[in-house]
């Protein structure tokens, strides 16, 4: 017996940034299920929105390669501070 094996990814995941009152955030969807909602800067003390889609994205893609690889997928600050995150938005 022989088995075929594809290229498809075995893991699918989906990145949505959204618009809040203050910024954007992100959610990831795991086959169309909701897994992470997050609708401020993850690990600082403030609830603050991220101030841009690109700041946004940026994390729920490090998140996303953090889950596909199996590690915890919590955010640290440093982390943030390589993406060059703004914490501090510019009304």
């Amino acid at each position: 017996m022989f088995k075929t094996i594809t290229n498809k990814p075995i893991l699918e995941f989906e990145t949505q940034v959204y618009q809040v009152e203050s910024g954007y955030g992100y959610s990831i969807q795991y086959h169309q299920k909701t897994l992470i909602k997050q609708d401020f800067i993850p690990v600082i003390q403030k609830n603050q929105s991220f101030c841009n889609y690109e700041d946004a994205q940026k994390v729920a893609t490090l998140v996303v390669e953090k889950l596909v690889k199996k590690q915890n997928p919590r955010i640290s600050l440093q982390e943030l501070k390589n993406l060059n995150i703004q914490i501090n938005c510019i009304n």
